[in-house]
């Protein structure tokens, strides 16, 4: 939706403030109904983001997990890398660039950037319900149910795929008589 850079912007500007030695940051997003990532936002606002940063990006998308890289130079600083999940996929990363600094202050930044990004996740989501992945998501769960002969396999087949889909941890379906 049109708030998304606008809430990512002010997302990266919050985790400014609470991040000690945060020279940069980045927000990358997949586009929706594909697997290709552009930024969302960037702090400071305006700035272009370094190599290392967008090294870091790939790096993280690539093996599928939080990445730290510690630079040799003391100016460069450490990357770090987190994914975002939505659904079991990844729907983003958020990378920053620090100071160098001890591995435990090092290693709370990997958690501030974990704890935070549950924000994040619900912008993806909300962008996801509201773009037309509505319409394929409706399909998809039409699909599930159209793979088994009873009533009540499909229903339950549907209920576990929605919950998939909207991160649930229980899912049920009525029946009247």
């Amino acid at each position: 939706t049109s708030d998304q850079p606008q809430f990512a912007a002010s997302w990266l500007l919050a985790l400014s403030r609470l991040i000690d030695g945060l020279q940069q940051a980045i927000l990358v997003t997949a586009s929706p109904g594909s697997n290709r990532f552009d930024p969302l936002a960037v702090w400071p606002e305006g700035a272009k983001p370094k190599p290392a940063l967008m090294q870091s990006v790939e790096n993280c998308l690539r093996a599928g997990r939080s990445m730290m890289t510690l630079s040799q130079d003391q100016a460069e600083g450490a990357s770090i890398a987190v994914p975002i999940t939505v659904g079991g996929q990844i729907r983003g990363v958020v990378a920053v660039i620090v100071d160098l600094q001890p591995e435990d202050k090092l290693r709370l930044v990997i958690d501030q950037l974990q704890w935070s990004s549950g924000w994040i996740e619900t912008l993806v989501r909300r962008g996801r319900i509201s773009d037309n992945d509505g319409l394929s998501t409706v399909v998809e769960l039409l699909a599930t149910s159209l793979h088994h002969r009873r009533f009540e396999e499909a229903a339950t087949a549907t209920a576990t795929e929605l919950a998939t889909f909207l991160n649930c941890e229980r899912a049920a379906i009525g029946f009247h008589r």
